[in-house]
């Protein structure tokens, strides 16, 4: 029996939710059943998962979903420290106990996890849809570049500028590397670091100044460890010498000699 004559009827229905977490190439799944639930040759663990439903408000930045699990489940495990670079996916299905098919409920995005009880993990999630109506980024009239190093309009292959380091030492936020000997100090300041994590994927760091082969990082420097490979890329000042010293000064995107004086102030300009 499909899904939909199941979900008409009058009392064959025995509905539970199924929920998919995608992070890379990891996919954690639960069941809101009191049994594991094996579906399309996948695993869903059954836990206390429940969600507070899906809204069709016409709005979707307020259309997101809270999700209740609990706080030893992988995905919430992933927000322990620093969360992940990259965005954990989440895929609700509706389905009923013994069938054979399950439908697509809700797709989106975590935003964040609170721990507002112990041993409770809210999860709080947004839909794909609204990361579509964010503002997008345009390039004003300013003196130094507005261009994202490596990004769209510097051009920059990040991978010609790249140094492979191995970490030596870890002291709070600050990383200790070796590999660094020849390096001036600030070079690597508003720069990044990333490497591969087993479960993560590609998981990035970024730095706040450099000196000799210390790197002090934004925000904590956990998931880092002595004998791991790096790779750091340098920062930029955003700069015309800067942009020199990176041999791309024709894609600076700022205007150095942009007057100080605002045609716009009320003064004639002649």
């Amino acid at each position: 029996m499909s899904f939909n004559e199941i979900e008409s009827s009058n009392d064959l229905g025995r509905p539970i939710f199924l929920y998919a977490f995608n992070l890379g190439a990891a996919t954690w799944r639960y069941t809101s059943g009191d049994e594991d639930v094996t579906l399309s040759g996948y695993k869903w663990s059954a836990c206390a998962i429940n969600d507070d439903g899906v809204k069709i408000t016409g709005e979707s930045s307020t259309d997101g979903i809270s999700i209740t699990a609990p706080s030893s489940i992988a995905p919430v495990q992933m927000f322990y420290g620093t969360p992940p670079s990259n965005a954990i996916m989440v895929q609700i299905y509706h389905y009923h106990e013994g069938d054979t098919d399950a439908v697509l409920g809700y797709t989106g995005e975590v935003l964040q996890v609170s721990l507002p009880a112990p041993g409770k993990a809210v999860i709080a999630c947004d839909t794909i849809s609204a990361s579509m109506e964010r503002d997008g980024l345009r390039l004003a009239w300013q003196r130094t570049c507005g261009h994202a190093l490596f990004g769209l309009g510097c051009n920059l292959n990040k991978e010609d500028f790249k140094l492979d380091v191995k970490v030596f030492d870890v002291v709070n936020n600050v990383v200790y590397f070796q590999g660094m000997d020849s390096v001036v100090d600030g070079k690597f300041d508003g720069g990044f670091i990333s490497w591969e994590h087993p479960t993560r994927g590609t998981e990035f760091r970024a730095i706040e100044t450099q000196v000799a082969n210390a790197m002090t990082m934004f925000g904590l420097a956990d998931g880092l460890y002595y004998g791991l490979a790096v790779k750091a890329y340098p920062g930029c000042r955003r700069t015309t010498a800067a942009c020199t010293e990176f041999n791309n000064l024709p894609n600076y995107g700022g205007v150095p000699d942009m007057p100080g004086k605002s045609p716009f102030d009320g003064d004639p300009v002649f």
